[in-house]
């Protein structure tokens, strides 16, 4: 398996995993069984099966999560079922979906304070916002913390996420919250281009370029000219 994973020769890759799978005893040497598990999900992946790179990598991360590749087969589960969400319509995507979130919600109790619980929190975050739930949707991001390598891009997310829940909540007529939800919106967003000078960031880096366009339409809305102006 591991020769015709290397050829890149998928289809027999899989067909010798799951011998692989089959000739393991998973009670007695649950390992390698498990070994040969992840192996397939990544062959599965690599061929856009989706769906049955999602059920192998997921079953080793909720009944083994111990196991030494079960926090890489948490990544593996979660992109699978994103990309069946996003690619595939047959029956509806919404089950797609529900999968997607039980399984970024399962993570963030089982993995908790690891790239794994920060990947299902920007999960959750981008279906929170997708569906209009932006309180939910900010917190999600918010709860990834600095010095991580998805920090930049949730505190960004998270001050689009709070700008649009003041877009709602002045359309209720609710100024004073939508004010307060503006200066966190603007907070974010200077911390998250702090964070990409720091990291040295080019001048023509699109996310920075993204950054700076988003706080200078904060800034204009909340008639801060000067600064939006520079």
């Amino acid at each position: 398996g591991d020769k015709a994973a290397r050829a890149q020769d998928w289809d027999r890759a899989i067909a010798l995993y799951r011998a692989a799978i089959r000739a393991a005893d998973p009670q007695k040497d649950p390992d390698k069984a498990n070994e040969a598990r992840y192996q397939l999900a990544i062959c599965h992946y690599q061929s856009d099966n989706y769906y049955e790179a999602a059920v192998a990598a997921e079953h080793i991360a909720r009944h083994y999560p111990k196991h030494a590749k079960a926090a890489l087969a948490v990544e593996i589960a979660l992109a699978a079922w994103s990309n069946a969400y996003t690619n595939y319509t047959q029956g509806g995507v919404r089950p797609d979906l529900e999968r997607l979130l039980a399984l970024a919600r399962y993570v963030l109790e089982a993995f908790p304070k690891t790239e794994q619980e920060y990947a299902a929190r920007m999960t959750l975050g981008r279906a929170a916002a997708m569906e209009g739930r932006f309180a939910e949707a900010a917190g999600a991001f918010e709860g990834v913390p600095p010095a991580t390598p998805r920090f930049i891009e949730a505190q960004s997310m998270a001050g689009n996420a709070r700008w649009r829940l003041g877009q709602q909540l002045r359309g209720d007529g609710k100024n004073a919250e939508a004010d307060a939800e503006a200066k966190k919106a603007q907070a974010l967003y200077e911390t998250a281009l702090k964070a990409r000078k720091d990291d040295n960031a080019t001048p023509t880096d699109v996310g920075l370029l993204g950054n700076v366009s988003d706080l200078a339409e904060i800034l204009l809305a909340t008639e801060q000219v000067p600064a939006a102006l520079t």
